[in-house]
């Protein structure tokens, strides 16, 4: 069972997350060589654990896809990298709605 101030906090924190996916999915369009999280994380000025997130959401809608990987600049390991699919209105649509939760 979820609390309710789990709820209220995943209701709270939704126009941010539009707001983040748009970021990070515009970075990663910019970019044709692909970005790491981390990249994103360093461009972006947002927290690793909130690009996580976002491009775990991105993904599911397949708006963007894990293409290899490359020794992360930051850790030094090897990290996917993130490139963006072209389909432009998907896109835009999936921004715009509410990401699917566990039920409440």
């Amino acid at each position: 069972m979820i609390r309710q101030t789990s709820i209220e906090c995943y209701r709270n924190i939704q126009p941010t997350a539009q707001n983040q996916r748009m970021i990070i999915l515009s970075l990663i369009r910019k970019f044709s060589d692909g970005l790491t999280r981390n990249d994103i994380s360093e461009l972006a000025g947002i927290r690793i654990n909130a690009v996580a997130g976002r491009v775990k959401e991105l993904l599911k809608t397949k708006s963007i896809y894990e293409d290899g990987k490359r020794i992360d600049k930051y850790s030094g390991k090897p990290n996917y990298i993130l490139k963006a699919n072209n389909v432009i209105e998907q896109d835009y649509a999936m921004i715009q709605r509410k990401p699917d939760m566990v039920e409440l």
